[in-house]
């Protein structure tokens, strides 16, 4: 399973890798506000890279106190922080 989710990380771009990798390594889900904070990057390229993973189903968006959170899924998240 390593050697497909790898194949996977390859096709994305560096800045997804990076939103991927401050997602899964937050304990609670993530605000895409935290998520520009932490990034450095425009509120333009952060809601691009967010709509990318999501169509590529790499990152879950659910609704916490009506305020919109991101998380990865867990196989994901494991992955990510035993490479980091």
């Amino acid at each position: 399973m390593q050697v497909e989710l790898e194949q996977q990380l390859q096709r994305l771009s560096p800045l997804e890798i990076k939103v991927m990798e401050q997602i899964a390594n937050q304990s609670q889900p993530i605000s895409i506000g935290e998520i520009i904070r932490k990034s450095e990057l425009s509120i333009q390229e952060s809601v691009n890279l967010i709509q990318s993973l999501k169509k590529r189903l790499l990152l879950d968006r659910q609704l916490d106190n009506n305020l919109t959170v991101f998380t990865l899924n867990p196989v994901w998240k494991q992955y990510l922080q035993n490479k980091i």
